[in-house]
């Protein structure tokens, strides 16, 4: 009501309204009791700049960063450690005060409206954690690709080490109505198996016990040839014996006494 009695002051030396219409609003004024049959009574036109300025003066707490490339924190002025009540309420607060549609944003250009309200819809998913990376990059400046390498290297590094202390385990999950499916599948796979292992056998034990007949045969075979070498060897060194024996004493007969002067 008080901005209303000062909006008619200020414009009462201007041609806004006809001296009558100035009187008739200021007598209703006068008339009417309470704040807000008052403020009813005033024409739509006073209403809208009224409103307006109402607007204006209510979203000073929380106005548009002026710099370039606002962080999420700074266009929702809230600290690092909000939690996500507090940016929930007030991004509905930004929105109230910030929408295309707003009153309080009706002086700016339909385009820096848009802008705005698209940089507070981005910002607010970014605090809610859907873009991680551009509040990074936005937040730390220079420092953002260095940061990114080593959370990736560290990300790295704790997967290593949790791959290493916890190896993966595999499980046999099925589904109730394939059960029986499986459960035929392994059943199959097992008599098929055994049937496999005893078709082997049969083939393979023929053919083994002639091999091992055939070793057996081969290995007697050389040890017969082995006791015909040993006993052949063992006659031709007697023989050798024998031989050297004979042969001793008809060459001492043929050199004679040997005389030790001489």
């Amino acid at each position: 009501m008080l901005i209303a009695l000062q909006f008619l002051t200020s414009h009462s030396n201007q041609s806004t309204l006809p001296e009558l219409s100035r009187r008739i609003v200021w007598a209703k004024l006068h008339q009417t009791s309470g704040p807000d049959s008052r403020l009813a009574l005033l024409p739509q036109q006073l209403h809208i700049v009224i409103q307006t300025r109402c607007a204006s003066t209510s979203s000073g707490p929380f106005p548009f960063p002026a710099h370039p490339h606002p962080t999420p924190h700074q266009i929702f002025h809230l600290p690092y450690n909000a939690s996500q009540q507090d940016i929930k309420a007030r991004y509905y607060e930004l929105v109230r005060h910030h929408h295309p549609d707003s009153l309080s944003c009706r002086e700016l250009p339909s385009s820096d409206r848009q802008a705005r309200f698209q940089a507070i819809a981005h910002a607010y998913d970014t605090l809610r954690g859907k873009n991680p990376q551009t509040g990074t990059r936005r937040d730390w400046g220079e420092y953002a690709d260095e940061l990114q390498r080593r959370k990736k290297r560290w990300e790295r590094q704790q997967s290593a080490r949790y791959n290493y202390a916890h190896p993966p385990r595999y499980k046999w999950e099925s589904n109730a109505d394939d059960r029986w499916k499986d459960n035929m599948i392994l059943t199959i796979g097992i008599v098929a198996s055994r049937f496999q292992c005893r078709t082997l056998v049969v083939l393979f034990t023929p053919t083994m016990h002639k091999t091992r007949q055939k070793h057996l045969e081969t290995a007697s075979d050389y040890s017969k040839v082995r006791a015909e070498a040993m006993e052949e060897g063992e006659e031709r060194r007697q023989s050798m014996k024998y031989r050297v024996k004979a042969m001793k004493p008809q060459k001492d007969d043929r050199d004679g006494p040997t005389d030790v002067n001489t």
